[in-house]
């Protein structure tokens, strides 16, 4: 780690006993602490009064080891240890998280209740972390989502809606599903081929009782010397936070289970940068060129395909038609 690793320089202790700590929230009334246990691990404490002990039973967490106790001066402790040394660096982040949560609470219970929330939610992201940085297809597969979510569908209803409604992280068959509209998003090049991928045979399925489009997105590389419209996901997730900020706080910890869920992390470095050209929609209905479920042999499975945008001309809708079918929603 470098210099500036928090836990730096601090002692491991000879008894359970003993810490050494570092204080970590200036100009706070909580008492949050960063330390070491006997065996070297990195520890983060939150000491509380015992009247606000939590009843919480704590799952075996993958990497972390969350634990509740009482100390000698009768003060009570939550802690939580880095258990695998393979998360160091996320271990900085959930640490620093927690702070930046907790600084927002006014009373003592509330940061007790906080901590133990984003552990859980931090313990849900290391039991399903994947180190590995997202492909450039899927980085941009993962823009057209969150440019549909955000420049779509929040604009024609809710951004609270709009991220009820994203199904994709999920890895569901469609992208987004209201009750009676499901929509199916891909994302291409500008200079790719005149396809789209579908990479299930379940993707353009009818869904009973809703119809389904297909929303098409076409992007192109953005210039080097480019000051504005530039997307990537660092700046569309935090466009979409900053609106969520502002329109309906109370439903950020969804937006973040999903977009981690996606497999975005803040840490990489994500180099699909480009500009929106143009969205198409089309209407999946019984003639569309597709390969549906029971319309071929039982001996194949996991069936992916190329689909000729030029061949579905036909069956594309202005975006006035998508409004209202959206707009009927609501």
């Amino acid at each position: 780690m470098t210099d500036n690793d928090p836990w730096a320089g601090l002692k491991i202790p000879e008894t359970n006993d003993e810490f050494f700590l570092r204080y970590s929230l200036d100009n706070n009334p909580f008492e949050l602490y960063r330390g070491l246990d006997t065996l070297g691990r990195r520890m983060f404490f939150l000491i509380h009064d015992t009247k606000n002990l939590t009843t919480n039973k704590f799952p075996k967490m993958n990497g972390l080891i969350i634990n509740q106790t009482i100390r000698n001066d009768n003060k009570g402790m939550l802690s939580v240890t880095l258990d695998n040394q393979n998360y160091i660096e996320v271990f900085t982040i959930f640490c620093e998280d927690i702070i930046d949560t907790i600084s927002k609470e006014v009373t003592e219970i509330a940061a007790v209740q906080t901590f133990i929330g984003r552990a859980m939610k931090w313990h849900a992201f290391l039991r399903r972390a994947n180190t590995q940085k997202l492909s450039y297809e899927a980085q941009l597969g993962l823009i057209g989502e969150l440019y549909t979510l955000n420049e779509n569908v929040s604009n024609i209803t809710t951004l609270a809606n709009a991220i009820h409604s994203w199904k994709g992280p999920e890895k569901t068959p469609k992208d987004f599903e209201f009750s009676n509209l499901c929509i199916e998003c891909k994302s291409r090049g500008a200079s790719s081929k005149d396809t789209v991928r579908i990479s299930s045979e379940y993707q353009l399925a009818e869904v009973e009782n809703a119809e389904l489009v297909l929303m098409v997105h076409t992007f192109g590389l953005a210039d080097e010397t480019q000051k504005i419209n530039k997307i990537d996901l660092h700046s569309i997730v935090s466009k979409i936070n900053n609106r969520i900020a502002s329109e309906c706080p109370d439903i950020s910890d969804l937006f973040e289970e999903k977009i981690l869920e996606s497999g975005y992390n803040k840490e990489h470095d994500y180099e699909v940068i480009v500009t929106h050209q143009s969205t198409e929609v089309f209407l999946v209905k019984e003639e569309f060129p597709r390969i549906i479920p029971g319309t071929y042999s039982s001996e194949l499975s996991q069936i992916s395909y190329d689909l000729l945008l030029s061949s579905i001309d036909n069956f594309k809708i202005s975006y006035s038609e998508f409004v209202n079918k959206i707009s009927g929603e609501n």
